[in-house]
């Protein structure tokens, strides 16, 4: 029997689709604003004095490309002229909540929460991807990015020796990945430019896959 089907199933999809688009919506506002600092339990606070263009400039999911390159335990992520704006840290899981080797993605400025990584081993290995509200975005099995239903979303591609590209179920490219001898380069797509949350799921897959 396929629980998904009917009217219901329709109006759960309806209804999780526009609390994603309100939490894009939101977090956009918030960001334009400046008015936006995610703590790691889900609040915020307000940037008190900072002027906007700090937090645009410096943001980490309004940069169209990153460089990932690893330093004492934890990735950095920067800019193409070398300005640093967020670092990936490891964290310790649990074996009673069926994780282990978490990732946390932090900003530069203040350090906010972005995203979080849970590895998983049951029912088979994993990656959940959360964001700072700890709303599940997406997951990552194996090269393969899946949605909250599981479903194929994209895939990570190897296109060189040294080069990827991560490829929506159509086909489209959705970011190029290349080793540089300033780190990893991860050069997102006009496609997701505006999108930060399919954005933390190409990242997460790099994060995961390549670093």
């Amino acid at each position: 029997m396929n629980h998904r089907s009917g009217p219901k199933a329709s109006q759960k999809v309806t209804a999780d689709n526009r609390a994603v688009n309100e939490r894009q919506t939101s977090y956009h506002a918030q960001k334009e604003a400046g008015q936006l600092c995610l703590l790691d339990d889900g609040g915020s606070l307000p940037h008190g004095n900072l002027p906007v263009s700090s937090t645009l400039e410096f943001g980490l999911l309004e940069q169209s490309v990153l460089y990932l390159r690893r330093s004492a335990g934890q990735v950095i992520l920067s800019r193409p002229d070398g300005q640093v704006v967020g670092q990936a840290r490891s964290v310790r899981g649990s074996w009673w909540t069926e994780t282990i080797g978490n990732l946390t993605v932090h900003e530069e400025l203040q350090e906010p929460l972005v995203m979080a990584l849970q590895r998983q081993w049951l029912p088979w290995p994993s990656w959940r991807v959360l964001d700072a509200e700890n709303y599940l975005v997406g997951i990552l099995v194996g090269r393969q990015i899946l949605d909250t239903w599981r479903k194929p979303l994209a895939g990570l591609h190897r296109s060189g020796k040294l080069s990827w590209k991560i490829l929506d179920s159509a086909g489209h490219a959705l970011a190029l990945v290349g080793l540089t001898d300033e780190g990893l380069r991860l050069e997102f797509c006009p496609i997701v430019q505006a999108d930060p949350f399919v954005k933390m799921l190409l990242l997460a897959v790099v994060l995961v896959r390549c670093c």
